[in-house]
């Protein structure tokens, strides 16, 4: 067993109602009586050289302990701590979603943020990218409680929360399905401390079932774009909202209170890039929004073009409670060739708060067939291929897009030459459609993987 002798305080986490037998003197070989923690943070001591206490352990003389099947040098002023694992990041508690977890930050110390008692929890991705909710809402925390999130130990703090439902704290995230993120349950002000009950949800937002989706981590999507209707401010790539929840990770937002008092009238729009669901008999669509008024008279509004006209999907001229929703609609009613989405913003000319979209997600259950149109001087090989595809044209080639046989988009590649290469390789074998856009026209064919 390794022996370490202590030169200054360490904490040793002990378990209660586990028996720490004392082997032998450092100095003498002579038998030392046995202790153990009874509960709570009381010891039951039989050995006079240990002092008592209520959470600490101090020794008086040298001694080889075992304590967790390790032989440790205990000294005069070395102490035995009873705090939490979770004490410290680095030894932060792994949640699973659904799960909840009870604790008591009295017990821990001050490792940061505000200058209470704290403990700390991980979070790690399932695989695919969800909205998880950490909450202390249940009931179970009895103290003003603080709650932040951070990418790594020492790292960015994400976001925070303090009085979410009372005094007690909520935070929302989006794990990006890899991830791990570290979870400080904290106090408010200088002394807060106290039980707590802390509760894990988690949400699919996409992913493997979106046949299009956007997170907006990137900037603006390839094929996206904005316009600005009138004003001079235009939407941003940021997390940050000026009042109220914030998106937890990078979303599309239009800020009118950046923009100030004395801008002109802002009418802003946020237009999707143009799906193909020809064929689709199911449509759904789904994005978060957030959205708040400052005075009476800021909108809203969502549209689909069905083809031919823009379609309103969704209309708001009210405060969001909660701020941030997720929104889902059924929009197979407007299927097409040509479909897009559009968000626009009008403050009316006042100044106002702001609107913003994250987590766009379009699924359909529509299967490309094999175009009749052709693309004068196109030519693609080999096909079957095992790792990529070849193609040439006449004409500048804008756009290739591959899809599963369930209509899923699983390569997307844009272009501006008359010769590309697209790889492959990382898709699994099976039958694809390949839609390729040059000069204006669009064509699909069939591929094989093997």
């Amino acid at each position: 067993m390794k022996q370490e002798t202590f030169n200054s305080i360490r904490k040793i986490h002990l378990i209660v109602g586990m028996v720490f037998l004392a082997l032998m003197s450092f100095f003498t070989s002579q038998a030392k009586t046995c202790y153990y923690k009874d509960s709570g943070t009381t010891f039951t001591l039989l050995d006079s050289s240990i002092l008592l206490g209520q959470s600490d352990v101090a020794y008086e003389t040298e001694s080889l302990y075992t304590v967790n099947s390790e032989e440790i040098n205990l000294k005069a002023g070395d102490i035995l701590s009873t705090s939490p694992v979770n004490d410290e990041c680095v030894n932060a508690t792994a949640l699973d979603c659904g799960e909840t977890v009870t604790g008591d930050t009295s017990t821990g110390t001050d490792s940061g943020g505000n200058p209470t008692p704290d403990l700390w929890y991980s979070y790690t991705g399932s695989g695919d990218q969800e909205s998880v909710t950490i909450s202390l809402c249940d009931g179970g925390t009895d103290y003003d409680s603080y709650l932040r999130l951070f990418d790594a130990c020492g790292g960015t703090e994400i976001v925070t929360n303090d009085n979410f439902c009372g005094i007690w704290s909520e935070i929302s995230f989006t794990s990006d399905g890899i991830s791990t993120y570290h979870i400080m349950v904290d106090g408010w002000g200088t002394t807060s401390s106290g039980n707590f009950s802390l509760a894990v949800t988690c949400e699919p937002i996409g992913g493997g079932d979106c046949t299009e989706v956007e997170y907006f981590e990137d900037g603006l999507p390839t094929g996206w774009s904005t316009v600005i209707n009138t004003g001079n401010c235009d939407w941003e790539n940021k997390s940050y909202l000026p009042t109220g929840d914030q998106f937890s990770t990078l979303a599309m937002v239009f800020d009118d209170d950046f923009c100030y008092v004395d801008a002109p009238a802002s009418n802003v729009t946020l237009l999707s890039d143009v799906y193909n669901t020809n064929g689709a008999t199911s449509v759904l669509l789904s994005y978060d929004i957030a959205f708040q008024v400052s005075g009476t008279v800021q909108t809203a509004t969502v549209e689909v073009y069905d083809g031919t006209a823009w379609q309103q999907i969704a209309f708001y001229d009210e405060d969001l409670d909660p701020d941030i929703q997720t929104e889902s609609m059924d929009i197979t009613v407007y299927s097409n060739a040509d479909l897009q989405v559009r968000w626009t913003y009008d403050d009316n000319n006042e100044w106002a708060w702001h609107l913003g979209i994250d987590n766009f997600c379009l699924t359909h259950d529509g299967v490309l067939g094999i175009s009749d149109n052709e693309i004068e001087g196109f030519s693609y090989f080999p096909n079957p291929t095992t790792n990529g595809i070849n193609l040439s044209a006449r004409e500048n080639i804008e756009k290739v897009s591959i899809y599963n046989i369930l209509g899923q988009k699983v390569v997307n590649q844009n272009s501006n030459t008359t010769s590309i290469q697209v790889d492959v390789d990382h898709l699994t074998t099976g039958t694809y459609f390949m839609e390729v856009s040059a000069t204006g026209k669009t064509a699909t064919y069939k591929i094989i993987k093997e």
